[in-house]
Parts: C-alpha cells; sequence; structure tokens
C-alpha cells in the first residue's frame, strides 16, 4: 500500500501506508529537533529580518523570537504526543485534524534542521539516487522523505 493521507473520519486525519522507512523518518523527528539550538540550525530557523542589517535584525529576533521558539515547541510537542499512537503494525496514525498545522510545522522543522546541520544543497535534495551510504545521505533520505510526507498533508489540507 502506497502512503496516504485520508480523512479518517472521528479520528481525525489518517496517515497510513506507512513503510518501515517512513517509520523510522517519523520516529526520527523528535530527536532531530532536539538539535534547534545549534547555532547554524538556530540562524536557519530565525534568519534576518533584513539581510544586511544586523541591528533590524537583532531587534526582530528579540521581538518575534521567543514566540516563535514557544509555536516551535509546541508543534514539537504535539507531534511528539501523537506519535505515541502510531500502529506499527498496522503502519498507520490519525490524529486529530487541528493537530495538522502542527505536523507540518515539526516535519518542516526537522528537515530545515537536518538540512543545515548535514549542508545538503538544492543539487542534493533534487537528486533521485543515493550515494554511498554516509549520515549525510541518511539526512537526505530523511529530508526527502518528510518532505514527501508533507507534501501529502498540504495536498489533503487543500482537499478538506
Amino acid at each position: 500500500m502506497a502512503l496516504e493521507v485520508k480523512d479518517g473520519g472521528e479520528r481525525g486525519i489518517l496517515i497510513r501506508g506507512i513503510d518501515p522507512v517512513m517509520a523510522h523518518c517519523l520516529r526520527r523527528v523528535p530527536e532531530i529537533l532536539a538539535q534547534r539550538d545549534s547555532t547554524s540550525v538556530r540562524e536557519r530557523l530565525y534568519p534576518d529580518a533584513r539581510p544586511g542589517e544586523p541591528a533590524r535584525g537583532e531587534e526582530w529576533r528579540r521581538l518575534v523570537g521567543p514566540e516563535l521558539r514557544h509555536l516551535f515547541e509546541a508543534a514539537a510537542e504535539t507531534y511528539r504526543t501523537d506519535l505515541a499512537a502510531f500502529d506499527e503494525r498496522r503502519g498507520e496514525i490519525a490524529f486529530p485534524a487541528e493537530h495538522r498545522a502542527a505536523w507540518m510545522s515539526a516535519i518542516n522543522q526537522a528537515r530545515l534542521v537536518l538540512a543545515e546541520m548535514h549542508q545538503l544543497t538544492e543539487a542534493d535534495l533534487s537528486r533521485t539516487e543515493l550515494g554511498p551510504v554516509s549520515m549525510r545521505e541518511v539526512a537526505l533520505l530523511e529530508v526527502q522523505a518528510l518532505g514527501y510526507l508533507l507534501h501529502l498533508l498540504v495536498e489533503h489540507a487543500g482537499d478538506s
């Protein structure tokens, strides 16, 4: 069965057809998000509002940074809590529809963290084949798999 995101009725949003690779990627998201505070990642998640204007960038981070951090952490916690319902045997998970934005945020954050930590480029992200096994190639696979799931969640949101 192919990976799909669909309306799960009372269960909310249902993701099914989760194979072992996607299951691994889903379980890794909280661990990846724990790396958010490294310097380069922080710069990626909280970029300068006005590049080339350090004073304005610092002011923006001071005013907006704490709220963004709160939103990022809340999304990660919602994701982590919902992930406990993952039924590996059936290859599916359901979570409340109102958690969709949190899932999308957590998955996107994880992709940004991995891309920054492993210095993945646009050329890397458009590759269709992986190279020899390395941590960088595993990160690329995770970014691509999570990107596909994010795409399905966005499509489902448009259908709702």
